[in-house]
């Protein structure tokens, strides 16, 4: 049978690019913290990261931790920084080669505006270099909202953890009416497709992160199904 995942890919693609969405953003976290949380009011796109972290800041009631998405050089890294002030880095690509790491400048920045030295989580959740784990946005949310989480060894293992988060936002009525609204907002057609992600089986999920066979066996799955 031909090697055809390109719908698939499509499909989980979709969900990527809403986690990266200050919808998706609220979503996840009304999901797994409801009210235990305050969020960022601005994108995660910055123009100036020294003023986003101070217009932040500033909003910031101090009540509950500060969770903050960031995006640079194509890569979602997080802060959470705790009502006593102190500060952890979240990137899912840690002490790793495929994206860029927040940078000595940024550290400092961070350290300047909230007044303690960030610390890093110390965990790599995404396989170094390899294309078809690409999903920073995500993890950057859910080590946020779990910062002693430990990353299951086997790469399998972590795609399942993805899946099901999928899986967990689409299963209330509320979860379903805020993906469909940002699917028609941007043009999707057959917001139906989209949230059949649900119902994808572990091997076509993680099979539709490959463009060929090929690629798939060389870049070290030795599954069985």
């Amino acid at each position: 049978m031909p090697w055809d995942t390109d719908n698939d890919y499509d499909i989980i693609n979709q969900m990527k690019i809403f986690m990266g969405e200050n919808d998706g953003r609220t979503l996840f976290f009304d999901t797994y913290i409801p009210r235990s949380y305050e969020m960022q009011k601005q994108h995660s796109i910055f123009g100036d990261f020294k003023t986003f972290l101070a217009e932040e800041k500033k909003r910031w009631t101090r009540s509950k931790p500060l969770l903050l998405v960031i995006t640079y050089d194509n890569h979602y890294t997080g802060i959470r920084v705790e009502v006593n002030g102190s500060v952890t880095l979240f990137d899912s690509n840690y002490n790793h080669e495929r994206y860029t790491p927040i940078t000595d400048d940024m550290r400092q920045i961070i350290q300047d505006t909230f007044g303690s030295k960030p610390k890093d989580y110390p965990y790599t959740c995404q396989k170094t270099k390899d294309e078809a784990d690409s999903f920073c946005q995500t993890w950057a949310l859910y080590l946020l909202v779990y910062p002693s989480f430990e990353p299951p060894g086997e790469v399998r293992a972590r795609f399942d953890i993805i899946r099901n988060i999928y899986i967990t936002l689409l299963s209330t009525d509320k979860g379903r009416k805020v993906y469909t609204d940002f699917l028609n907002e941007t043009g999707v057609k057959n917001p139906k497709k989209y949230l059949s992600i649900k119902d994808l089986p572990l091997d076509r999920f993680v099979k539709a992160m490959y463009q060929t066979a090929a690629d798939y066996e060389d870049r070290g799955f030795k599954l069985k199904y």
